[in-house]
């Protein structure tokens, strides 16, 4: 829930219907009290207000829950990941679709995920410029087969990992780089129009690609299964 005063009368209906049929509504800080929607009242605005989260005081317990299995917080104004990682993944019980196991990331590595074209994007990223590469262990929740985009060369290859019956784990090396340099795979080479030896190109963040197609083109480095 976004942290606003005001806010339309049919956003936050959407959100009790969410609670009342079992999801998780989290605010920070504070809730809406005035409404967006013409014809809709502050009153109409409290009630709906008060029917997920009740009369709460920003922390890290539950507000509120239903027999659906909703829950609702409301975190602090500005909570930390390790405050958020509490209260959905310890509280709540919701696992993120990429996890990291193993590894210490202080908070800088970061992961987008989309659905493009019946597949699982996942964009990873090491933000910390300081230091030597670091090893992580991630979980990821997803059909297919892994594998890795070189946006720099356009190439895929896939990735050693190990799958159960619900998700895969990989071992990614993510290096110390400019923060501006979002992301580039590791392969040993120069990049196009790079003048560097393959001795100095450093492994690099991580662009993770999960394929839900039932057709599986020939990789060059066949993924690890156990």
């Amino acid at each position: 829930m976004p942290t606003v005063e005001v806010i339309p009368y049919p956003t936050l209906e959407k959100a009790r219907a969410f609670f009342e049929a079992g999801g998780v509504v989290v605010g920070c800080g504070f809730l809406p009290t005035m409404s967006a929607t013409l014809g809709r009242t502050s009153a109409e605005i409290a009630k709906l207000r008060e029917a997920i989260w009740g009369v709460p005081q920003p922390g890290l317990a539950t507000c509120k829950t239903n027999a659906a299995g909703g829950r609702s917080y409301l975190l602090p104004e500005q909570p930390t990941p390790g405050q958020f990682q509490q209260v959905l993944t310890g509280d709540a019980g919701l696992h993120p679709t990429l996890e990291v196991l193993h590894g210490c990331t202080d908070n800088w590595l970061h992961v987008l995920h989309r659905v493009k074209s019946g597949r699982d994007v996942f964009f990873i990223t090491n933000q910390n410029h300081l230091g030597e590469a670091r090893k992580f262990r991630l979980r990821l929740t997803a059909s297919g087969v892994p594998e890795c985009w070189d946006a720099m060369r356009n190439e895929l290859t896939s990735m050693p990992c190990q799958r159960d019956e619900i998700a895969y784990y990989l071992i990614v090396s993510a290096a110390a780089s400019s923060p501006s340099a979002l992301a580039e795979i590791s392969t040993g080479r120069p990049l196009p129009g790079d003048s560097s030896s393959a001795e100095d190109m450093p492994a690099s963040a991580v662009i993770c690609l999960v394929s839900s197609h039932p057709r599986i083109s020939a990789p060059r480095h066949v993924a690890g299964r156990g």
